[in-house]
């Protein structure tokens, strides 16, 4: 009987994946769901709900099932990294740093860890410990975009506070980077010719689009 149960669950995990990879997130979580009534501690059932719950933006819910999940297996990278996006989210910094921390504890070699945190410590108003993560997720992928117009972009914002060119010319180092990596990306060209005026009246719409750049590569995590 419980050799049949375990049977059942398989094939009911593998279709919910099935529909997750789908895009059919409700569906899908009709499955994990279901799974909780009867197995309320199951970690794949937890964190699946929970990141059905995350994409919904539902972060404070999302947390409770994640640290469900983290309790069966903390050292899950994947657990981490999510719930120090959602405590993120919630600008609850404490234990959004502890849970990024321990993910790259947990996988040292992957960038997306270190280019959250450096989102964190951003919105912390860390810039140095922010730049000194961005340049780490660099170093393990040259090629991640978004790492390097991150970098720019506090750069730049590091010289609109203390106007120290050496701030106005890393932040050129990081925009032509990211067009290195992609040689139509907008934002980069944008934030470039800003850079390249940084004190002109004539370039206040710009300022301003930059600022919005800023805030959309904040919000993204990975």
């Amino acid at each position: 009987m419980k050799n049949t149960r375990k049977l059942d669950k398989v094939k009911l995990f593998e279709e919910a994946m099935r529909l997750h990879n789908e895009g059919k997130f409700d569906e899908a979580d009709q499955i994990y769901q279901s799974v909780l009534k009867t197995d309320a501690k199951n970690f794949a059932a937890n964190y699946f709900h929970g990141c059905v719950l995350f994409e919904k933006s539902k972060f404070k819910d999302a947390i409770k099932y994640l640290k469900i999940a983290w309790d069966s297996n903390p050292n899950n990278y994947e657990v981490n990294n999510n719930l120090g996006i959602a405590y993120k989210n919630l600008s609850k910094h404490d234990s959004s740093e502890k849970h990024f921390l321990s993910a790259i504890s947990i996988d040292e070699n992957n960038f997306k860890a270190y280019f959250n945190c450096a989102n964190l410590y951003s919105d912390m108003k860390k810039d140095d410990l922010a730049l000194k993560f961005l340049e780490k997720c660099i170093i393990l992928n040259d090629k991640f975009i978004d790492a390097h117009q991150r970098l720019g972009e506090i750069y730049q914002e590091k010289y609109l506070k203390d106007r120290n060119p050496d701030h106005l010319n890393k932040a050129k180092d990081g925009f032509n980077a990211a067009i290195g990596c992609d040689p139509l990306h907008p934002d980069a060209f944008l934030s470039l010719g800003w850079n390249s005026f940084p004190t002109s009246p004539l370039i206040s719409w710009s300022k301003a689009k930059v600022k919005s750049t800023v805030q959309y590569h904040k919000n993204l995590d990975l």
